[in-house]
Order: structure tokens, then C-alpha cells, then sequence
């Protein structure tokens, strides 16, 4: 802390400039270095992995921490992976890669592999988070809508209905007027 004499303010901002200027070549000094936004992120990608805070990463998924949420990983993992070009040119390849991950867990669930199963559904819930990038929506918020959106249903089927007496057609009549 300051009061210590570690940082102060100013050194935070001054390194936050820095490293906005440094990254950023075609605003402040060469404005001929980048053409358009891709050649802005290639330079970007260059100029990151010299700093010293990235110079001991052998990959470009260094850096993206174990401990974060799943689906954030995954999309972190992916978007870097895609700046690098290793990403499906089209929106069809991933609709694709979902269906193929959708049919190898059924196959493992026939097969009752539940092991194996589990590891198809990691594949699928991969591509999923995939496809909500590759349509720029947030598989976080995504997510939080649908259970949302469940809660809301649930909770009206739950007051309309007496769980122990109710059948499963009863409350899926429920459901369905709750969407309604």
C-alpha cells in the first residue's frame, strides 16, 4: 500500500499508460502499423507475450487461470486459441461439432459408460460455450436466463400442485401453462 511506500496511485496509472501505449502502437505512435483489426490483434498478441509479465509462458493458454468457472475457462481457452487462427471459420462447423459431441453421448449412454459419458458431456457443454462465442452471447448470462426462466416455471407448477399427490403429467400440464 501507499502508506507502506509499495505503489501509489500515480504508479498504477502510469503503469496502466504505459502498457496502453505500448499495446497499443497504431493509435499512439505508427499509425501505419495496422490495417484493420486483425492485424491489430496479431500485433497485440506480439507485443503482450514481450512483456516481462508474460515472458516465461511457452503457450498461449498460459496465463488463464485453473481456478476460474468453467464456462469461463472454456471461453477464455477458446477465444485465445482464436487468435492464433485455431477456430472454425463458420458458425456451421460449431452447430456441427455440437451435434457429433450430442451423438457420442448417446452412444455412452447406451453403451451405460457413465465414465465415458461424462467425458462427452464436458465435450458437448465445450462446444456449447463454442457456439454461445461464436454468436457473441455470454454463456454465463445464457445460462442465468434459462435457470431464471425454470426457476419462474417451476415455482408456479410447485403452487399449483401438491407434489405428493400430483402425477408427472399433471405437473408437465403445469409446466406447459407456466410458459404461457
Amino acid at each position: 500500500s501507499e502508506e507502506k511506500n509499495e505503489f501509489s496511485i500515480e504508479d498504477v496509472i502510469d503503469s496502466i499508460s504505459e502498457k496502453m501505449i505500448r499495446r497499443h502502437p497504431h493509435v499512439f505512435e505508427d499509425k501505419n502499423i495496422a490495417s484493420n483489426s486483425s492485424e491489430v490483434l496479431i500485433n497485440w498478441e506480439r507485443i503482450k507475450s514481450e512483456e516481462k509479465e508474460h515472458e516465461n509462458r511457452k503457450s498461449v493458454l498460459d496465463g488463464i487461470p485453473t481456478s476460474f468457472p468453467a464456462l469461463l475457462r472454456a471461453e477464455k481457452l477458446q477465444k485465445k486459441a482464436s487468435k492464433v487462427g485455431f477456430d472454425w471459420p463458420e458458425i456451421h462447423g460449431v452447430i456441427d461439432k455440437v451435434e457429433e459431441e450430442i451423438e457420442e453421448l448417446r452412444d455412452e449412454i447406451v453403451s451405460n459408460n457413465l465414465e465415458k459419458a461424462q467425458e462427452e458431456l464436458g465435450d458437448l457443454l465445450f462446444a456449447l460455450v463454442n457456439l454461445a462465442r461464436h454468436l457473441n452471447i455470454n454463456p454465463e448470462i445464457c445460462l442465468n436466463k434459462a435457470s431464471d426462466k425454470f426457476d419462474k416455471r417451476f415455482r408456479y407448477v410447485e403452487s399449483h400442485c401438491d407434489f405428493e399427490k400430483a402425477s408427472l403429467e399433471e405437473m408437465d400440464n403445469l409446466w406447459d401453462e407456466a410458459k404461457k
